[in-house]
């Protein structure tokens, strides 16, 4: 089962997360929408939106992807494996030479 590591309850700790906001980051980790998040925490959507928001806020994330972010970065999740591809994009310049020619009309007609 998906929870907060002992690391990951310190460290939110020591970003002055609630108790009833760790509920909700803990919610986050378990619940599939906002609305079961609030029905198992018995509030109602927009009070667990705005502890959502303070959460962000105070972690400097936007949104839930970033807090999932966060939540992985700062190894806070345990009882899930987690693999984190790295993907690398090389650009490289194409220095394209366009040479100028001259079309002449020989003799016979044909061009060079």
């Amino acid at each position: 089962m998906i929870q907060l590591s002992t690391q990951g309850r310190d460290e939110l700790a020591s970003k002055d997360i609630s108790p009833r906001e760790l509920d909700s980051i803990i919610q986050f980790l378990v619940c599939k929408d906002q609305e079961e998040m609030a029905m198992k925490m018995f509030v109602v959507t927009n009070s667990l939106k705005f502890h959502m928001t303070n959460i962000y806020r105070k972690l400097g994330v936007q949104g839930s992807h970033g807090l999932w972010q966060w939540l992985i970065k700062n190894a806070c999740i345990e009882g899930v494996k987690i693999e984190v591809q790295i993907k690398e994009t090389v650009v490289t310049k194409e220095v394209i030479v366009v040479k100028e020619t001259r079309a002449e009309t020989l003799p016979t007609g044909k061009a060079l």
